[in-house]
Formats: structure tokens, C-alpha cells, sequence
């Protein structure tokens, strides 16, 4: 079995290195040229319970898990049974297992998957080292990924630790490449052509250089799964651009602080995820009202309430583009996978500044903690620029545009004194209760946003044909999958991934999705958010024929490109019937 795009999994209890020895693996195949990608999945503890590092290796560009696992380490079958449901065995499985990891779980058994114990607990004692780092070598030797190689790659990820350290993690990974080399396991795969330079970020990771990349300077956050490690990457590399972080005591401090910044002409982020952005929803009316720009990057996880923290899903949706009290125009963008996140993300702080409102970036936890190995992103190539003002008399901070921008004084230019309020206000930011000044203010912040020329960033089309496919964020990658193996099947289908969610592009979605023989709109959502949010603006209009239908499921489990396949083909069957599918 010999392939250039392998799929393999380690599980293991959590503190027991199983997303180190992923990330060694993945780094290791980057150092040779390969691309990869390595999802972590692990439980909601704080300490202990389950973990699993799923990696894709391949000589292809990739953004998402194959479909099965093709190589599976087992430390221990209790832990693994937390993810049986987000794993898919057959017999082209090879699972290695540790002979003292307990009874093997029936899904084992039944997927006919080859089984090949080790004795990984025996010989971590004898050489007194580590099970995860024998499993490191090994499965190293399977995947042909050199032993130099993978020795360097060790060495510099563990540099600064005490020498008894690594000198165990060595022996480790020696003694699980040799004893590889003593065991007929059949040949796994052929990753191609190296390549010489990679990338190796996280979404997470990618957003904070972007936005600092775009101007951002000022960043308050309080730590909350998934979004934690960006304002942890944030925090050590703001100070070298000239910025600042703070950690503050909670969300609503946070987003008030950062209000505060932009106020004060310092381009300004926060970093979140559901719970959270429910607590910065009243400091966002007061930034919409009172024209502040600002970023606030919600990483998405299972809800609602608590949830689940470590899990990825989309319903966020809704709290993104209603979750504000009145009528509140402002901005809500999505990267289009994990590299997009490097144009998204200064796209957005652009779109911010220029157009002085807030700006939500809808990522997930999928995106947010998956490390790529890969090409250099693309990066939005221009820094933030807010449309200032130097008065020579009377200023009009709310200035009733044409466009709907008004000119922002920064605090302390001469003749810009004027009040930010969140009360309903005047041209000159006096608050009033006439009708006709609630009406002006109102039209005003919602035509800047709507006549805005978003250009060709709105979205992403991929592939085309009469079956209009349209989703956002983590779940490009996987839908592309899909529709190779469509194309196999005879059926042309076109993707569309919105970059742009609010305001909504209805005019470009109109182009595209003229001639649509049928819709189907696909979400990691329980109520299908994205699709009511787009029935209710474009699917009601009169020259929308065509049927339109909904594939939508929450976390934990993903979506498969076979699954995606599947239903694609069912309504295109059920379509030419005239019939309805069952969501």
C-alpha cells in the first residue's frame, strides 16, 4: 500500500505527549518538503483525560483530515474510545497497539482493520524512556521519514530543556526505529519530491501575525478555549512591532479597553469564543454607535453555554451578525481555511478602520489549533488607514456623509474635541432624541457599510456547475475534497466560500448562483444558522427558482468529503424528481 497522502492518528491519555509526538512527525516531514496538517483533539479537563494528534502528510497542499485513517498508534484502547465516533477504520487500517493498552473496543474488530501489538510499555521500561517517543520512531521508520532527520528536528524542539531529558526522548526514538526495522509492517507510503522551504503556523498563530502585519497595536483579552494561545502568541510578539497587551479581568473589560485604544487612534483587537463574545455584546453597541473600529477574533467551540471547549462547530452565527441590542450594522468575515486566515484577517482590520465600525472574524477551534506545514500564506498587503481629521473650526465628528465616513478626530488635534457616546447623537455628537437625528444617524451607519466596494474579496469560487454549493470557514477544504470525488461520479458542482458574511454580497451571490440547477448550503450547526440567514436574504427574491436545501450538524464529529458527497448526490437524484431531502 503505497500512497503520496497518508492519514495517521496517535492516542494516548492527556500528559502523555501524544501532540508532541505529532508535532514531531509533522515537522519532520516539513523539514523534508512534505505538507501536512495536524488536528489536536483532546477533551475538555483542564488535566488528564483523552488526547489525539490526527495528522495528514502528503505531497499535495492540505487543509483537512483524509476521510479514514490509514496508520493508527494506540497507547491505550480505553482512551480511544472518545473518539470512535470522530475516527473511520477499514481494513486498509494498520493499527499499532501497545500489548498492555486493555481489551481492543468492538468497532476495532468489526472495521477489519490489521492489528499489530508492540510491547511499547515493556520496552519504555527497559530502556527507561517514554511510550510516546517509541512510538515516535517507529512510525517514523514506516513513514520513511529519515532518522537524521528526525533527530534534528528533536533536538531543536526540545532545546533549553535539561540534558537527561532529551537524551531519554532520544533513546526513544531510537529504540522504536529499530525495532521497526525488526518487524516485517508492510511499506506505507511515497510523500514525492521534497520541497526546500515551508511555513509551520496554527490559524491561531496566523491571525496574530496579520494583525500586526496590518497595524494592530493594542490587544486585551482574557483567556478562554480556543482562543487562548492567540493572545499568548500575541503577547510575545506585540512588544517587537511597538504594541501592548493586557490581560484583563474579564470579557466586558476587554472589549471596553479596546474601545478605549481605538478611541485613541491605536488600531485595536480582542480574542474570544461563544461565552465570551456574549459578554462583549453591549461594548460592541457602543463601538457601533460611536463609530470606534476595532477586531474582535471569536474562535469558535461546541455550545451552548460552557459547551464543548476543545470541539469545533459554527453556531456562533447567529450571536456574530444579531447578537447586539437596536439595529447594529457592522462587519462579520470568515477565513476561507487556515492559510486564508494571513488575507482575512488583515482584510478585516482594513475593512475596520476605513469603514469605523467593528469588525467580528468568525474562526473555529478546528482552524484556530491545527498546525499546517506548508507554502508561505498570502498576507493582505496594505496597512490599516482610518480617515482622520485636522478641523480649522467647527467639527463634525458624525458628519452626515455621502458615503457614510466621517472623518475621526484623534484625542488632542486641535478643533477635533468632540463626545463618543453611546446615547443617539448629532452630527456633532450631542446626544438628542429627535426623530429625524435617530433616523440620519441610523442610515448613515448602515449606508457606509452597504456602499462600500468590497471588491473581489467578498468570497472564493471554486469549480463550477449547475449544483451551487456555499458554505464558510473550516469547512472549504473538506467540501473541495468532496468535489473531486463528485466529478468522479458525473456530477459538476460549484463552491462558494463567503470571506464577507455581513454585510451580506447578495448582488455577486446573485451572479453566481444564476442558473443553479439547486443550492445546498453546508454548516457545522444544529439549526442550520447559515442557511435561514440566507433564505431570509436571497433565496425569498423572485428570480430564485431553484431549490435550495440544508446540510447542517453540530460538533464534535466533522464533516467527511464522502458524506458531503453522498448528500450532494441525493438531492441532485431527489432534485430532478421534484422531491424534497431530508435535512
Amino acid at each position: 500500500m503505497e500512497t503520496e497522502d497518508i492519514s495517521l492518528v496517535i492516542t494516548g491519555p492527556g500528559g502523555a505527549g501524544v501532540i508532541a509526538a505529532g508535532e514531531l512527525l509533522l515537522k519532520t516531514a516539513a523539514q523534508l518538503g512534505y505538507y501536512g496538517l495536524l488536528k489536536k483533539s483532546f477533551g475538555p479537563q483542564i488535566r488528564g483525560g483523552e488526547s489525539s494528534a490526527m495528522l495528514r502528510l502528503s505531497s499535495k497542499r492540505v487543509e483537512c483530515l483524509q476521510d479514514a485513517v490509514q496508520l493508527l498508534l494506540v497507547i491505550d484502547w480505553h482512551i480511544l474510545t472518545p473518539f470512535i465516533e470522530e475516527l473511520v477504520f477499514n481494513e486498509n487500517t494498520l493499527i499499532i497497539c501497545d500489548q498492555e493498552s486493555g481489551e481492543i473496543p468492538q468497532a476495532i474488530i468489526d472495521s477489519h482493520a490489521t492489528l499489530c501489538p508492540v510491547p511499547l510499555t515493556l520496552l519504555s521500561k527497559q530502556m527507561k524512556t517514554k511510550v510516546n517517543m517509541i512510538g515516535v520512531g517507529l512510525l517514523a521508520n514506516l513513514l520513511g521519514l529519515p532518522l537524521t532527520n528526525l533527530l534534528a528536528v528533536t533536538k531543536e524542539h526540545f532545546q533549553g530543556k535539561e540534558a537527561a531529558l532529551i537524551e531519554s526522548v532520544i533513546i526513544g526514538i531510537e529504540t522504536g526505529n529499530e525495532y521497526a526495522l525488526s518487524v516485517a509492517f508492510p511499506a506505507l507510503s511515497n510523500l514525492g519530491s521534497p520541497r526546500k522551504n515551508y511555513w509551520l503556523y496554527t490559524g491561531n498563530q496566523l491571525i496574530g501575525l496579520a494583525a500586526l502585519k496590518a497595524g494592530i497595536r493594542f490587544v486585551a483579552g482574557y483567556p478562554i478555549t480556543p482562543a487562548t494561545d492567540l493572545l499568548e502568541w500575541m503577547a510575545v510578539n506585540i512588544d517587537k512591532v511597538g504594541g501592548t497587551l493586557v490581560q484583563a479581568e474579564d470579557e466586558l473589560a476587554s472589549i471596553n479597553m479596546i474601545i478605549g485604544a481605538s478611541y485613541g487612534g491605536v488600531p485595536a483587537l480582542t480574542a474570544t469564543s461563544g461565552p465570551g463574545l456574549s459578554l462583549m455584546s453591549e461594548g460592541l453597541g457602543l463601538a457601533i454607535a460611536s463609530e470606534i473600529p476595532l477586531l474582535v477574533v471569536n474562535v469558535n467551540r461546541g455550545g451552548p453555554s460552557t459547551g464543548i471547549p476543545t470541539k469545533s462547530e459554527q453556531s456562533d452565527l447567529n450571536q456574530a451578525l444579531f447578537g447586539m441590542h437596536g439595529d447594529a450594522p457592522h462587519l462579520v468575515t470568515a477565513p476561507i481555511g487556515i492559510a486564508d486566515c494571513a488575507f482575512t484577517t488583515g482584510w478585516t482590520v482594513n475593512l475596520a478602520e476605513r469603514l469605523q465600525c467593528p469588525a467580528i472574524l468568525l474562526s473555529d477551534q478546528f482552524i484556530g489549533h491545527s498546525i499546517i506545514a506548508g507554502d508561505k500564506p498570502l498576507f493582505y498587503q496594505h496597512t490599516a488607514q482610518r480617515e482622520t481629521a485636522e478641523p480649522d473650526g467647527d467639527y463634525l465628528r458624525y458628519l452626515n456623509t455621502k458615503s457614510g465616513i466621517s472623518p475621526m478626530a484623534i484625542p488632542g488635534t486641535a478643533n477635533g474635541m468632540y463626545t463618543a457616546d453611546g446615547l443617539t447623537h448629532n452630527e456633532q455628537g450631542h446626544p438628542s432624541a429627535l426623530a429625524n437625528v435617530q433616523q440620519q444617524q441610523l442610515d448613515k451607519r448602515q449606508r457606509k457599510l452597504l456602499r462600500y466596494d468590497y471588491g473581489e474579496y467578498w468570497g472564493q469560487i471554486d469549480n463550477q456547475g449547475d449544483v451551487k454549493i456555499i458554505c464558510f470557514g473550516s469547512l472549504h477544504a473538506i467540501i473541495l475534497d468532496a468535489l473531486t470525488l463528485l466529478t468522479q461520479k458525473g456530477i459538476a458542482a460549484s463552491l462558494i466560500t463567503l470571506r464577507l458574511l455581513a454585510p451580506l454580497p447578495i448582488e455577486q451571490l446573485q451572479e453566481c448562483l444564476s442558473g443553479a440547477t439547486h443550492i445546498i448550503v453546508i454548516e457545522q450547526s444544529h439549526g442550520g444558522q447559515l442557511f435561514h440567514y440566507l433564505a431570509s436574504h436571497l433565496f425569498k427574491l423572485a428570480e430564485f427558482s431553484a431549490a435550495s436545501y440544508s446540510l447542517a450538524k453540530p460538533g464534535p464529529v466533522p464533516f467527511s468529503s464522502a458524506e458531503v458527497a453522498d448528500f450532494v448526490e441525493q438531492t441532485a437524484r431527489l432534485n430532478k424528481q421534484g422531491e424534497k431531502v431530508n435535512d
